[in-house]
């Protein structure tokens, strides 16, 4: 428990020096849309030692940073490490329906003055025209983008396509694998009937993961990050799958099991995907109307957490029938592993749910906090802020 070492770590500091050491502040990256679409930065004051007041969560009005078009997805360089570099999909509403590339700092971020939160102009594109450069790709399209991860390098890019998101009745749905050294085509998964059902790329083996419909089911499989070689990994239990990422295996297990998380509508099915060959479990009924999974960056913990439509279901790991749901509407959810908060983003609100408190029994606790100045939210995620001087 991290945070019981830490606290341990800390009274040991204070007997020896006289002096208590404070913790930086969690900073949430949250997308949103107050008359034009930006990001900015939700500061939540627990542990920091900075204020003797209860637990707030306060969004810095001079944090705010302009997005080309409203935010579709995030994902992390170097996710579950350093976390330097907050990458975003953003895409405009309207035909072409362009996709747009952009990147911010996360290190050195000061909550007092968070200037450092800039954005970083080398990973700016026009993503939309990007695969129309490409020989391998029609020139004449309106790609629908709606998914978004990046190797731990920053090098390569994993984009999904979904065109029903934006024109009724296209039901094209691609990956694609981009070098962003050269803008070039690595790989594009563009010809099988592949599954809206997101991507994952794993940073620490490169590869890609991705689902294509079967006959009856889904497979899933993956392309190697520097070659594009593509190969089956598994063959998964019906192809109405909506999400996949990964988690940490039951406690028990050898640390470095690795395990991906297919997520339907109602059930989610586990995949060890180091194994050869990979060995699928069956699947484990969840709540109805499941969204999305709050994935952990550090795929080390073994609670699954699910966004669904109208709730949020915990299970205590990857085989627990008896998930328990609470009732809340958020647009979307990040988890922090460090801490073990899971934050949600609704209109006006951040609510948070602590794993260290789930005794893994009655309906899961969510804590709501008001955030006025968090309208119409996107998609989420967090950093460490800069330790202020004392």
């Amino acid at each position: 428990m991290r945070r019981l070492v830490t606290l341990g770590l800390l009274l040991a500091l204070t007997a020896c020096t006289g002096t208590f050491e404070i913790r930086p502040a969690v900073l949430l990256v949250v997308s949103l849309n107050d008359g034009a679409p930006e990001l900015g930065l939700i500061t939540d004051n627990f542990g920091t030692g900075t204020s003797t007041a209860p637990r707030e969560l306060t969004f810095l009005s001079t944090s705010r940073r302009s997005l080309p078009a409203p935010a579709m997805a995030l994902d992390v360089v170097d996710r579950s490490g350093q976390r330097p570099t907050l990458v975003v999909l953003s895409r405009e509403a309207s035909a072409p329906f362009s996709g747009y590339l952009r990147a911010f700092s996360l290190t050195g971020v000061d909550p007092l003055d968070p200037a450092a939160f800039a954005e970083d102009a080398s990973f700016a594109r026009d993503l939309s025209q990007l695969l129309r450069d490409q020989d391998e790709l029609a020139d004449d399209e309106d790609y629908c983008l709606v998914d978004i991860q990046i190797s731990g390098d920053g090098r390569y890019l994993a984009l999904l396509e979904d065109r029903s998101a934006c024109l009724a009745g296209d039901d094209t749905v691609a990956v694609y694998l981009i070098d962003l050294s050269d803008d070039s085509l690595v790989a594009a998964v563009d010809t099988r009937p592949v599954v809206a059902a997101g991507v994952y790329l794993d940073q620490q083996q490169d590869y890609v993961y991705y689902l294509v419909e079967g006959v009856g089911n889904a497979t899933l499989e993956r392309l190697a990050v520097a070659s594009g070689d593509r190969e089956v990994v598994a063959d998964l239990e019906g192809f109405d799958q909506v999400d996949v990422a990964a988690v940490g295996p039951p406690i028990g297990s050898p640390a470095d099991d690795s395990l991906l998380l297919a997520l339907s509508d109602d059930a989610f099915q586990a995949i060890d995907a180091v194994a050869d060959p990979a060995e699928p479990a069956a699947p484990v009924a969840t709540t109805a109307n499941a969204a999305a999974l709050i994935d952990d960056p550090f795929a080390t913990n073994e609670r699954i957490v699910i966004l669904g439509t109208s709730s949020f279901t915990v299970h205590r790991n990857v085989d627990d029938a008896d998930g328990r749901s609470a009732t809340i509407v958020a647009a979307s959810a990040t988890f922090q592993p460090e801490e073990l908060f899971v934050y949600l983003a609704g209109e006006g609100r951040i609510t948070i749910f602590d794993v260290l408190i789930d005794d893994g029994t009655g309906t899961p606790r969510l804590s709501p906090f008001l955030v006025p100045e968090l309208i119409d939210p996107g998609p989420m995620s967090w950093l460490r802020s800069e330790l202020a001087s004392p």
